[in-house]
Order: C-alpha cells, then structure tokens, then sequence
C-alpha cells in the first residue's frame, strides 16, 4: 500500500522512492523560495533520516535573515546527495511490538539533538532538533 510518500506492508514503512525523482531534487537550488521547497521535501522523509537536524543544519542556515542567500554551494549539494542516498538505500521503520521492551538512544551536540527508538536490532523511529 502507497500512501502520502510512503509504501507500508507487513514488513514496515519505507520511503516511496518514485517520489525522489521529485523535480527539486534535479533542480539547482538558486533562490531563498527553492532552499525552503528542498527542506520541506527533506523533511517529509525526516523519520527515516537519523540525525537529520545537524546534517542539513548549514542549509538550514542559509534562511536566517532576510537577504536571499539561498545559494547551494558544492559543499551543501554533497549534504544533499548524501540524504537523499539515505533514503534511496534502506531507509525502513519497524512496527513496534508492545509486548518487548523498547530502547530510546539519544545523543546532542552544539548543532542538534538527536535519538532512535528501537526494539532490539528493528528501528522504530528516528528523532531530531536542530538547537537554535
């Protein structure tokens, strides 16, 4: 079953990977307005991303303030890359099993705060914050 960019079956829930070939992926982000649709599209998918805040940080950055400097440098089109990859290559959410234990990892740095639900080796859900 395909529902609101994700595919569910017995197995989980997983990012539907024809939605990626959205066309801001294949677009040079130029504007203030493009970096915002990019993050929004990102973001869709931030349950299956661990630590999403701190990695796309710097390109969250680029909408503080007022001037348009929404300008994706190489640097920050490598960052895209690598999160997309992520959720082309097995990015996958376990249904919880209420009858096992659950284990809650978190981690913070100066950039975010991050954690990970999970039941033995299944991840259930990533968790992240960009610190402002």
């Amino acid at each position: 079953m395909k529902e609101l960019g994700y595919k569910v079956n017995s197995q989980g829930i997983f990012p539907n990977t024809k939605s990626l070939a959205n066309e801001i992926f294949k677009k040079e982000i130029k504007t203030r307005k493009g970096t915002q649709k990019l993050i929004g599209v990102i973001n869709w998918y931030r349950k299956f991303i661990p630590n999403l805040s701190t990695k796309i940080a710097e390109i969250s950055n680029l909408l503080k303030g007022k001037e348009n400097k929404a300008l994706l440098t190489p640097k920050k089109e490598k960052v895209i890359y690598k999160v997309k990859e992520e959720i082309l290559n097995g990015a996958k959410l376990c249904f919880p099993n209420y009858k096992k234990k659950f284990l809650l990892e978190c981690d913070a740095s100066d950039i975010g705060l991050g954690s990970i639900l999970r039941q033995e080796d299944k991840i259930i859900g990533y968790y992240s914050k960009k610190i402002t």
